[in-house]
């Protein structure tokens, strides 16, 4: 899944792979960081706030990325997944263990 990364000198939203980038936290980050990094992006990216019309799907991607954060199972799966990059893996769950 492709997720975008903010582009500090034009302010717009780029495409990458990364959740951390997205939120723009470090790997470490604590829950309470990841909260105010998706609070801190999902005010400047809000629909409601902005005319630009890729907005929508920037939050959709914003709310996977601090699902995904704060959910200590998935984060782990997902940073596994960040270090094996060489490794095919199957987002779907449909290629044997």
């Amino acid at each position: 899944m492709a997720t975008v990364d903010s582009n500090e000198e034009d302010g717009e939203m780029q495409s990458s792979t990364d959740y951390y980038d997205l939120l723009q936290v470090d790997k470490d980050a604590s829950r309470a960081d990841i909260k105010a990094a998706y609070h801190k992006m999902s005010r400047k990216y809000h629909p409601d706030k902005t005319l630009d019309s890729t907005t929508e799907e920037i939050m959709k991607k914003l709310n996977d990325a601090k699902t995904v954060l704060l959910d200590e199972v998935r984060r782990a799966e997902y940073d596994d997944r960040l270090e094996g990059d060489d490794i095919v893996t199957d987002p779907k769950g449909f290629l044997p263990s």
